[in-house]
C-alpha cells in the first residue's frame, strides 16, 4: 500500500493522536485514497477504504457478533490546526447501548485540507455515501449485521450538509 505520510493533506496534519489512528489503520492494511472530484481532479483530501474500515471495527475490533443492529453516527466539522492551516473531517461512531461514549470510538473517515464551507463539503461528499451504503450493504450479506446511520453536527456543518451557506433570516433554521 501506499505509504500514508506521502499523501500531502496528512503529511501536513500535526495533530499527532489522528496521526496515531491513520497509522493504525496502515498496520491493519486498510487501504488510504486520495480522492478526486466529479472532474477527476486531484484534492488535497484522502479518505479511508469504507468496506474495509467498517469490518474491521465492527466485526474484528468491536466483536459485534451476527444478526445485530448497530447505530452509527455520522458527523463532521472543520478544524484549525493553526492560523494558516483549516481541515475537514468526516467522522464515524458507533453507539452502543449501556456504554460510555468516548473520543477513542470516534473515527476519521475522510480528511481534507481547506475551509469548512458548501464548496468544500460539496467536494469531499461525492463518494462517502455511497462507500457508506456499500459498506453497510456488505456488513449485513457478510455478516448480517445491519447498520442504521443517523446525522450529527453543529449548525453551520448542518445547513452546509443541506445546501445553504449560513443560517439567515430566511432559513434561521435546519429544520
Amino acid at each position: 500500500g501506499k505509504n500514508m505520510r506521502s499523501l500531502k493533506v496528512v503529511h501536513s496534519y500535526e495533530i499527532i493522536t489522528e496521526r496515531r489512528r491513520w497509522d493504525s489503520l496502515m498496520a491493519a492494511n486498510i487501504p488510504i485514497h486520495q480522492m478526486h472530484d466529479s472532474d477527476g481532479n486531484l484534492l488535497d483530501a484522502v479518505q479511508v477504504g469504507f468496506e474495509e474500515k467498517m469490518i474491521y471495527l465492527f466485526v474484528k475490533n468491536y466483536n459485534i457478533s451476527r444478526g445485530s443492529k448497530v447505530l452509527v453516527k455520522l458527523s463532521g466539522d472543520g478544524r484549525r490546526a493553526s492560523s494558516s492551516m483549516s481541515f475537514v473531517a468526516l467522522t464515524l461512531q458507533p453507539l452502543f447501548p449501556k456504554r460510555q461514549f468516548s473520543s477513542s470510538t470516534v473515527h476519521c473517515m475522510a480528511l481534507a485540507r481547506g475551509n469548512e464551507d458548501y464548496d468544500m463539503l460539496r467536494r469531499i461528499t461525492l463518494g462517502f455515501s455511497e462507500g457508506l451504503l456499500s459498506a453497510r450493504e456488505t456488513l449485513h450479506n457478510m455478516y448480517n449485521i445491519d447498520i442504521t446511520f443517523t446525522f450529527c453536527a453543529d449548525m453551520k456543518f448542518t445547513l452546509l450538509a443541506l445546501g445553504l451557506n449560513a443560517a439567515s433570516s430566511t432559513y434561521f433554521c435546519a429544520w
